[in-house]
């Protein structure tokens, strides 16, 4: 199961490959992000490397190795079994959910990876502060590191 109980929520956001197939007529079917391949969930999420780099950024805050991940579900499956620690899962689940979220809703306002990370950093903050009812975390930990 995904993040609250879904099975990964995130394979049911349609991005131009999804919206092509219902009939939607888009300016580009290709990646936001690197403009080199179509939009698929696999691609923006795993296979570009302007999101390769932005997870190796996201992954290097949080103290983790990049594992090579090659499909969303690995991705994923890696964030819901990582860690045993009852606080610490549920920090890098949103974290990671964040991360596909920023890549989807601000792909045409970020000029790098950086930029990228800066807003997951922020928004994940943002999510686990108010919505994981954690009023005692703060700003200045997350920043450093958040696990």
């Amino acid at each position: 199961m995904g993040l609250y109980g879904l099975r990964h929520p995130i394979q049911h956001i349609h991005v131009a490959d999804k919206l092509h197939h219902i009939g939607v007529q888009l300016p580009s079917s290709l990646c936001p992000l690197c403009n080199t391949s179509m939009e698929t969930i696999e691609y923006l999420m795993v296979e570009c490397n302007f999101a390769t780099h932005c997870r190796l950024w996201t992954f290097k805050w949080c103290d983790i190795d990049d594992l090579r991940i090659s499909t969303v579900v690995e991705l994923l499956d890696f964030a819901a079994r990582w860690e045993n620690c009852p606080k610490k899962r549920p920090k890098f689940i949103t974290i990671v959910y964040e991360s596909n979220m920023v890549y989807l809703v601000f792909n045409e306002l970020f000029y790098s990876p950086a930029m990228v990370a800066d807003n997951i950093i922020s928004l994940s903050f943002s999510w686990v502060k108010h919505m994981g009812n954690i009023c005692d975390l703060k700003w200045s930990t997350w920043n450093v590191s958040p696990l």
